[in-house]
């Protein structure tokens, strides 16, 4: 059968040179795509076609919605929605909370904090998995129209005097919200500890536990080896808060004190597996070092120590059976006025420290 695709010109905008190919065997389509490359002259996105009749224009600014409409084809077999041609009308009618975690995540994920992105639903099956066709942090803003154009093609609505003063103000609304996301993100750092704060590292160093665990001392063969270390586990809705936290505004520095060759590239091979968000990694000798390279740190950038906190376990004696703060490291901290939370997988997890750092909660710089 038919395996129809769209295809796109990656620099235009308002489905400029949008073209489709339908095609049963390959060489027909090899033929359709070599046509528009030539007449285009420009490399081709190539997606697959989603069958709809309304997709979803949803704006964000760090993650969050503030803008958003139903973008409804005049023929559900029209190639685009664009509103630039045809007849296509504007529903702002949507699913803001629906859609609001889904965009956090992607915010996270992709690290595009701030853009406009097309959503479509296959199907027009609101049920299925939402999927994103095209993302930009450039992007256009259409201004909700009076009344008496709700039920016309929004194209009549663009050419009439109200729309030009609608849209600037639509464009200073969001202009205003991207300008305070940015002063509130400008001066909030998140460090984060690994070993027992996002990995679930308690497990390999019981294994490496001497003579055995509870034991007296530790094998660091095993402690450290990094076939040892990448078998670590992440702890639950560590990587999700991550993700929350960044697409907040939170810059992410990984924060760790792992004494082993490779440190670096092991860390960073673990926490790429496993999809966690950060701007940095910074791997040092010993924890006691950490008070020290926060303080600095916090000079060299010139951004307040009230701005910034870290999140850690600070705990030893995991192949003990008793495990024990590290109350030196914890003096430090508070005797440079550091801010720090001591994480714990069961009285402080991930969701208690998000729910603590996102906006409004008790730890929100």
């Amino acid at each position: 059968g038919d395996s129809p695709v769209v295809v796109k010109n990656p620099y235009a905008a308002s489905s400029r040179g949008m073209g489709a190919c339908e095609f049963s065997r390959l060489e027909e389509l090899v033929l359709c795509l070599g046509t528009w490359l030539a007449e285009n002259k420009v490399p081709a996105l190539v997606q697959e076609r989603i069958r709809m009749s309304r997709e979803l224009r949803l704006t964000y600014v760090m993650g969050t919605i503030v803008h958003g409409y139903w973008r409804i084809k005049e023929k559900a077999s029209d190639l685009s929605a664009s509103t630039m041609f045809g007849n296509s009308r504007l529903d702002f009618d949507v699913p803001l909370r629906e859609m609001a975690p889904f965009v956090r995540d992607f915010a996270g994920r992709t690290g595009i904090l701030t853009g406009g992105m097309d959503v479509a639903f296959p199907d027009d099956d609101l049920t299925r998995a939402p999927v994103v066709f095209e993302v930009s942090p450039v992007f256009d803003a259409n201004p909700p129209p009076p009344p008496e154009y709700e039920r016309h093609p929004y194209a009549h609505f663009k050419q009439s005097e109200a729309f030009q003063s609608r849209r600037l103000a639509q464009y200073v609304a969001i202009a205003d919200r991207i300008v305070q996301a940015g002063l509130d993100a400008r001066q909030r750092i998140l460090y984060v500890d690994v070993d027992n704060t996002l990995a679930d590292a308690a497990p390999r160093l019981r294994r490496a536990a001497l003579p055995s665990y509870p034991g007296t001392a530790f094998d660091p063969v095993v402690a450290f080896d990094p076939r040892e270390v990448l078998q670590d586990q992440p702890l639950p809705d560590a990587r999700e808060a991550l993700v929350e936290l960044s697409a907040a505004g939170y810059l992410i520095t990984i924060l760790t004190a792992r004494p082993f060759a490779n440190a670096f590239e092991t860390t960073l091979q673990w926490l790429q597996h496993h999809g966690f968000p950060f701007q940095r990694l910074v791997v040092v000798q010993k924890a006691s070092e950490k008070p020290s390279w926060i303080e600095e740190d916090l000079v060299a950038s010139g951004i307040p120590a009230g701005k910034a906190i870290l999140v850690d376990d600070l705990t030893r004696g995991h192949h003990e059976g008793a495990v024990s703060l590290q109350h030196e490291v914890i003096g430090e901290l508070e005797l440079r006025q550091l801010r720090f939370e001591v994480f714990s997988s069961t009285d402080n997890n991930w969701r208690m420290v998000a729910g603590k750092l996102l906006p409004g909660g008790s730890l929100s710089a």
